[in-house]
């Protein structure tokens, strides 16, 4: 029996090492956290709330906090106008668990195998069975942007540009409901395309929240001159959700055995892997759930592959894989059977 350090909970474990040459590795200190209602390894069916070392994590959207990159891979071909996606029957359960029978997932992979990588859809189901997964069709998703100032305005005037069109100059001080009206002006804007957050305006708050219309699906980003203001030297904005328009209860596209099945909630981008050797648990001796911080963050080192948990077993979605991980992490990680 191994005890996972600060947790208090005598687990079985293997010991499985995931880094080639642990002193060349580069860590950040501890302090960030695993969602541990959303952390599960349906691969060690013995331990499900141990996260064995080499389980891949992203980031989730909406608490910042750690979770599993890839629930599992297709074990049977899916086809662009299937009903139905199969996966291992574990990974089948945990995607119950983690999303929910109506929530949101992904399948990434090629078409066949060597193929181009993509996101093939983005999907939502009505349930499974032992693996077997119905789909149902995709409920329309508002698109949200966020906007940070870096200081407040006090003083001159800004512009936002949206689909190519800019709006008039708007006063420092303007209100949300003055803001929206100068937006509304433009001739690809009609009444309810676009909501900012009440009582937001950049001269009293320096992060701004701003909704589409979910009828308008995935739309261009907004962006704000902020050149004939004082205050701000610059103005940053993120996707916060892609919006995304009804669709239909398919595939969309034919996807390859062993395309990863995700989520979709922002830890899908993969950042880290967990080095710990005994792995990380997430659930406490009453058996619930918490959230754990990691004793340490992995940004770069040269990783032994056939560790990764869920490791792609068609060679397009692995380089993929690979490709991921050093655009999120600016081409740290090395992997082994690349030599």
């Amino acid at each position: 029996m191994v005890r996972q350090a600060g947790v208090g909970t005598e687990i079985a474990a293997t010991p499985r090492k995931i880094l080639v040459n642990p002193k060349n590795a580069l860590f950040l200190p501890g302090g960030k956290l695993i969602a541990g209602a959303h952390a599960r390894d349906p691969g060690n069916p013995s331990n499900l709330d141990c996260l064995r070392a080499g389980m891949v994590l992203g980031k989730r959207t909406n608490d910042k906090r750690y979770a599993p990159s890839i629930l599992g891979h297709l074990t049977v071909a899916g086809t662009a106008a299937g009903l139905t996606i199969t996966v291992a029957a574990g990974v089948g359960t945990e995607l119950d668990r983690r999303v929910g029978a109506g929530g949101i997932f992904k399948v990434v992979g090629p078409p066949t195998v060597g193929g181009t990588v993509a996101v093939l859809n983005t999907l939502s189901y009505s349930g499974q069975v032992a693996g077997v997964i119905t789909l149902a069709a995709n409920g329309a998703v508002s698109e949200v942007q966020t906007s940070t100032l870096d200081a407040l305005m006090t003083a001159g005037t800004f512009t936002l540009t949206y689909d190519g069109e800019t709006t008039a100059s708007i006063n420092f001080d303007a209100t949300v409901a003055q803001i929206q009206a100068a937006l509304l002006l433009l001739p690809s804007v009609n009444a309810g395309d676009i909501t900012m957050e009440a009582a937001h305006e950049p001269d009293t708050t320096l992060t701004c929240t701003w909704t589409f219309a979910s009828t308008l699906g995935n739309v261009p980003m907004l962006s704000m001159d902020i050149s004939k203001a004082t205050g701000p030297s610059s103005c940053s904005w993120v996707e916060t959700t892609p919006g995304e328009l009804i669709g239909a209860a398919t595939l969309g596209a034919d996807a390859a055995i062993g395309s990863l099945v995700m989520p979709a909630d922002g830890s899908e981008d993969p950042i880290t892997l967990i080095t710990e050797e005994t792995g990380i648990k997430v659930t406490d001796e009453n058996a619930l759930d918490i959230d754990v911080e990691m004793p340490r963050l992995l940004i770069a080192g040269t990783i032994h592959a056939i560790n990764i948990v869920e490791y792609p077993i068609e060679s397009s979605t692995r380089q993929w894989l690979k490709d991921r991980f050093n655009i999120s992490i600016q081409g740290r990680f090395i992997f082994d059977d690349d030599f």
